[in-house]
């Protein structure tokens, strides 16, 4: 006698859940709990809110009732769902525009605002830039004297003296060189006051050396810091000058032509970036790629076997000036002494 094996799990037919009357309820009581725990309803307005309280007032009412369809109600909720996901990728997308329509519009505004105060800041800049050289000869004076009241002789004097030649704050520097000059003090001191004003007070000479000029005009410190940014932005976003030779010089102070080519490389690149994004057409990125090459090939005719590049004679000869003009790195950068209430004005 054969017996009928088992259906296993796998192959054995789902089970209804049933209402104590005996109706098929596990649809209904699917949907409802599917309703309850979908978050995104309450957020995408009082339609789709309304909609999905009437169905699931079907969904109780068909746990009772067995006339009520449930695969009408299943459609319903699955097309409930459709326009919720939808709705959804509405929403991000409005959002999305949303915030890049801000974006622009605070971009407009800075443009703005840089366009009114750039000038100005350029103004004070220029003359401190000016006053500069005569500060400098003034306090190289001061220093031989102390020097020499210190007990060394004239000559020494002198030539010590003589060392701090090249330091400037201002004077030889586009406004992003000075404000790279001045950053680091000013984190350095930050950092020191949030220790407590432990350990050995930071060395601030670039910002002793703006003190200086800040008192000749009667200005205060605070406040110049405070504008030169703006400036400094200004001219990041107003002019994307190209590469400025002395930027790259080596320890000899020749150009480096091969990174001057590899940074006219990288500005086509951020230009077809550019382009990608539609800030620029295609016959805009082909102007830009052009004038780069055109920029570059006035200087450069070719390069040698070596890797070196072929310079036109005339360039030899703007190089040379360059190096006359160009500031140098300074040999000697003067000491800074803590005095108290020396940075009185930035806390």
């Amino acid at each position: 006698m054969s017996t009928t094996p088992s259906c296993s799990p796998s192959s054995s037919p789902r089970k209804r859940k049933l209402s104590d009357a005996g109706l098929d309820t596990e649809i209904p009581n699917e949907i409802i709990a599917e309703i309850d725990n979908e978050s995104r309803i309450d957020l995408l307005g009082d339609d789709i809110k309304e909609q999905a309280t009437k169905l699931r007032a079907r969904a109780v009412r068909a746990v009772e009732n067995p006339k009520i369809d449930h695969d009408d109600l299943r459609d319903s909720w699955k097309t409930l769902l459709m326009l919720i996901d939808s709705r959804t990728k509405a929403s991000a997308v409005a959002k999305a525009h949303k915030a890049e329509v801000a974006a622009l519009r605070s971009q407009v505004q800075e443009y703005f605002f840089l366009s009114q105060i750039g000038d100005w800041c350029h103004g004070f800049q220029n003359v401190f830039k000016k006053y500069e050289g005569r500060f400098k000869g003034e306090w190289t004076k001061a220093l031989k004297i102390t020097l020499q009241e210190q007990g060394l002789s004239a000559s020494v004097a002198a030539k010590v003296s003589e060392s701090y030649k090249d330091f400037f704050a201002t004077r030889p520097y586009r406004v992003t060189k000075t404000l790279d000059l001045l950053r680091p003090e000013i984190e350095n001191l930050k950092n020191w006051c949030a220790n407590g004003k432990a350990g050995t007070p930071p060395a601030t000479p670039y910002l002793d050396r703006v003190d200086g000029l800040c008192k000749r005009y009667k200005v205060d410190r605070q406040s110049y810091l405070d504008l030169l940014p703006s400036c400094g932005r200004r001219d990041t976003m107003f002019h994307n000058a190209c590469p400025q030779l002395e930027d790259y010089f080596d320890d000899s102070r020749n150009v480096k032509w091969d990174e001057v080519w590899a940074a006219c490389q990288k500005r086509k690149g951020i230009a077809q970036q550019q382009f990608v994004q539609g800030r620029i057409d295609e016959v805009q990125l082909a102007k830009i790629k052009q004038v780069i090459n055109f920029w570059f090939g006035v200087h450069v005719s070719g390069w040698n076997e070596d890797g070196s590049a072929i310079l036109h004679d005339d360039i030899k000869s703007l190089v040379s000036d360059i190096k006359s003009s160009s500031p140098k790195d300074p040999d000697k950068i003067p000491d800074s002494p803590y005095e108290e209430g020396k940075w009185d004005d930035l806390m």
